[in-house]
């Protein structure tokens, strides 16, 4: 749903955010 698609957005989001972050 509408909810699950903005959590995977989040979660892609973060992930990115932090790996960015380390390098």
């Amino acid at each position: 749903g509408e909810e699950e698609t903005a959590n995977l957005l989040l979660g892609k989001f973060k992930w990115g955010h932090a790996f960015l972050s380390l390098n």
